[in-house]
């Protein structure tokens, strides 16, 4: 059967003898449920999986069929709600919060109502459906909508098409990808343990370079401290007059603000933000979420606004603020300031713990020596960082792509031959539509390849 319509924005052509396919006609469409959350008999010794996006969210592979979740519900909750017992291999699909994130289940599942879910038919492969899923995500992206919270609505997924080769060319594209994936997957691993790495050497250099250094609570350095008012929903908007430093724009680097993600204060509000000003010389102390980081304010950012959920601590000698903020980030002293936020149900840090915070501080004569070895080692450090970060990226647009051409039939993989462990050889060159495929080239990192 030739194709039913011309390819959707998110590929190109695709093979004569494919077709273009209703999803929902060749899987069954499903979703989720949650049971009532206020009968413990439906949440108590249960046994039946229960797919989140937190299950979703932090897994080494999104390929890899999903065996286990973080909650269950009871054969008594799904019988009593509108929850679904789906089968293996099922396709589940996250359409609202979290949008795009998706799995293949291993075992008999229910999931929430955030899910759309297909449990391919006859003509398609479970396998092949997850790698299509994943090269549609520009087509997600298209159709999610929500200022909050972004959702894709039940017509646009019932209106989706994928490509549809016969179903055991289906079966040998996902063994290529299975493979392709897995080696890009590796590699990434490596990559991202090699930024781990770097880190740790670079906190355990700073952790030794201050070990020395007499332990000084905060207080005795600081003229004055405050932290932003409360309220300042109301007052930020998407652009404005005045800078508004929130607890994001705090680098873990102990260094400097990251101004990637800025918001402003709105120009009718811009008397209010005035009680809170920052100067050259401050230092940002982040309170709450990721407590213990420090950054020093600069020229660039002096005169702006910040959140309740940082401390503003005002030296009483700002020329040594950027030695100061690098001894207050080696880890000892981050780990005692956290430790004071553990237990009952205190959330976050005060101001007075904050000036009881016991750093490390080197003498005025060592200061500009201090900062200059510190600073030399975390630019070598980030720039071994950034070569990781590039690789990882490299990584993660190889693997895109690979995935897009194998399921739309740019890469023709139906008579690839496995020649070693890791090693394909494809049939390059196999027409598509008017278009000749071409062999992708494997990621060059650092010069190896």
């Amino acid at each position: 059967m030739g194709n039913l319509t011309e390819a959707p924005g998110w590929s190109g052509p695709i093979p004569t003898h494919w077709r273009w396919a209703k999803l929902n006609q060749v899987a069954q469409l499903g979703t989720g449920h949650t049971p009532d959350r206020t009968k413990p008999e439906y949440w108590e010794n249960c046994t039946i999986p229960w797919v989140t996006a937190a299950d979703l969210s932090h897994r080494s592979s999104a390929f890899e069929p999903l065996t286990e979740t973080q909650q269950h519900i009871s054969e008594l909750g799904l019988a009593n709600s509108a929850a679904v017992l789906h089968p293996p291999e099922t396709v589940m699909f996250c359409r609202t919060a979290s949008v795009g994130l998706f799995c293949r289940i291993g075992r008999p599942m229910a999931t929430t109502q955030a899910f759309v879910t297909w449990t391919p038919g006859p003509e398609l492969d479970s396998r092949f459906l997850i790698y299509v899923i994943a090269a549609m995500r520009p087509e997600f992206d298209r159709l999610a909508y929500g200022s909050t919270h972004l959702t894709i609505y039940m017509p646009d997924l019932e209106a989706l098409r994928i490509p549809l080769p016969p179903v055991e060319e289906q079966r040998r594209i996902a063994d290529f990808l299975d493979d392709q994936v897995a080696q890009l997957d590796s590699l990434q691993s490596t990559h991202q343990l090699g930024a781990r790495l770097s880190d740790e050497a670079f906190t355990s250099w700073l952790e030794t370079r201050t070990a020395g250094a007499p332990r000084v609570p905060m207080r005795r350095l600081t003229d004055s401290i405050t932290s932003g008012p409360r309220g300042w929903g109301d007052l930020v908007s998407d652009s404005g007059q005045r800078m508004f430093m929130r607890i994001n724009n705090i680098s873990a680097s102990g260094i400097d603000p990251n101004l990637d993600n800025v918001a402003w204060v709105s120009p009718s509000n811009d008397a209010e933000s005035r009680r809170a000003q920052l100067v050259a010389g401050d230092l940002l102390v982040s309170i709450t979420a990721s407590i213990g980081d420090v950054a020093v304010v600069d020229e660039s950012v002096a005169g702006a606004a910040f959140s309740q959920h940082v401390a503003r601590v005002r030296l009483k000698s700002p020329t040594e603020a950027r030695a100061i903020a690098w001894a207050a980030s080696a880890r000892e002293p981050r780990e005692r300031l956290r430790s004071m936020s553990f237990g009952g149900t205190k959330v976050g840090l005060g101001l007075q713990d904050v000036l009881s915070w016991e750093i490390p501080v080197v003498s005025r004569l060592q200061a500009d020596l201090f900062v200059r070895e510190v600073e030399d080692h975390f630019q070598r450090h980030e720039a071994l960082a950034d070569a990781h970060l590039a690789a990882l990226q490299l990584l993660e647009d190889r693997k895109r792509a690979v995935i897009t051409a194998a399921v739309t039939g740019e890469l023709d993989v139906t008579t690839a031959r496995p020649i070693g462990v890791g090693k394909w050889v494809p049939n390059v060159g196999a027409s598509v539509g008017s278009a000749t495929a071409s062999p992708a080239k494997a990621p060059s990192i650092g010069g190896i390849r």
